[in-house]
């Protein structure tokens, strides 16, 4: 009795794993794409008995499980990481073909996610999950060339420094400008100015007596500037004697002519 059971229970487990045996591949997954890109992989999905089954593709760096990249979802939204598993992509159990599903799924690289650490090599799954169960049953691992530039850096806030205000300055008082009296500019006397005496010199000639043997006398007299010298008047001789000289003169003229 105790083998009937005991075997009846490895059969229902044989056969349960069997029935439940959940197979899915990836065909057509580039080997490079860009950022801004997306790849539409072909999912060929088994499973006989499977409820309903929601898909995720991740890229992520060898041997990390830093998962990142967007899944569209069945009303062609993009859903990131989520707790709620039934965002990803559905696949009813209705739509199992002889336990089978084959078609196009689409995803695309997230390069604003912190796991995502610039160009480089990747490698991409798929996961499938249940909505009673969080873990996932993952496909074998395709490598991805990620192309595109480095992601920017987040920067750090620094705090804000602080401010010290300054004491106000003391309160300074002007003392009024003190009035300083004007000295009167005395004029300055001018020196008188010195007058030096100019000499001139100024000769007189005495007519020459011609009924006298004296000889001529030629009299210097200095002359002093500002003084006029007055010449003394010739004797009254002097005159008779000329007037005599004219005299014979013209008798003699007068005596020529005639």
């Amino acid at each position: 009795m105790v083998n009937i059971i005991f075997g009846g229970i490895i059969f229902w487990l044989f056969s349960a794993g069997v029935v439940f045996a959940v197979d899915f591949t990836l065909e057509n997954v580039p080997a490079e794409i860009f950022l801004s890109a997306e790849i539409s992989p072909v999912v060929n999905f088994s499973c006989s008995g499977c409820g309903d089954s929601y898909f995720r593709g991740v890229f992520f760096s060898g041997g990390t499980t830093d998962y990142f990249g967007f899944t569209k979802g069945n009303g062609g939204d993009w859903i990131n990481t989520t707790g709620d598993k039934t965002q990803y992509f559905k696949i009813a159990k209705d739509e199992l073909i002889a336990g089978s599903w084959s078609g196009q799924l689409i995803f695309k690289p997230d390069p604003e996610d912190v796991h995502y650490q610039g160009p480089g090599n990747y490698q991409f799954k798929l996961g499938r999950y249940t909505s009673a169960n969080s873990s996932a049953v993952w496909s074998d691992p395709v490598s991805i060339t990620l192309l595109g530039p480095s992601p920017t850096p987040t920067p750090v806030p620094t705090s804000a420094p602080t401010h010290t205000p300054k004491p106000d300055p003391p309160t300074h008082t002007p003392k009024p400008p003190t009035s300083t009296p004007v000295q009167p500019i005395k004029p300055t006397a001018k020196p008188s100015p010195k007058l030096y005496p100019s000499v001139t010199s100024i000769t007189l000639i005495t007519p020459i007596t011609p009924l006298s043997s004296t000889p001529t006398k030629i009299i210097s007299t200095p002359i002093i500037l500002g003084t006029t010298t007055i010449p003394k008047p010739p004797s009254p001789s002097i005159f008779i004697l000329a007037s005599g000289c004219l005299f014979c003169i013209g008798s003699a003229l007068l005596l020529f002519r005639s």
